[in-house]
């Protein structure tokens, strides 16, 4: 999606300056699914694991934030293997329901998305 933050090429520019500033301190570190309603799609799996990517790079350089999420709505109902030390419901506060999908199609059970 690349909205917000820093990408995975521009991380090691975006750490050298936070190491640089005395007034600014890096306390987490988070990302965005883009396609976590798409319960068959690879994505994911290459989302998550740019993320520990980034997680590394970011240890490395020497910050040790405490907060980690990658979980969206879709993520938090159906992919507990993504949440780590915080969530992001997003919608499902307001009882919006996302339909699951396969392949980029509804499943035949899209409603049943709290299961």
């Amino acid at each position: 999606m690349g909205r917000l933050g820093a990408s995975l090429e521009q991380l090691p520019a975006l750490l050298a300056l936070l190491k640089s500033t005395t007034h600014l301190k890096l306390e987490g570190l988070c990302t965005h699914f883009a396609s976590s309603e798409i319960v068959d799609t690879p994505e994911m799996e290459r989302q998550t694991e740019r993320f520990a990517a980034a997680e590394r790079m970011v240890r490395e350089a020497g910050f040790s934030p405490d907060i980690f999420h990658l979980a969206n709505t879709a993520a938090v109902c159906r992919r507990p293997e993504s949440w780590r030390n915080m969530v992001r419901p997003g919608l499902a506060l307001y009882g919006y329901s996302l339909p699951l999908l396969r392949g980029g199609n509804p499943e035949p059970s899209a409603a049943a998305v709290w299961t």
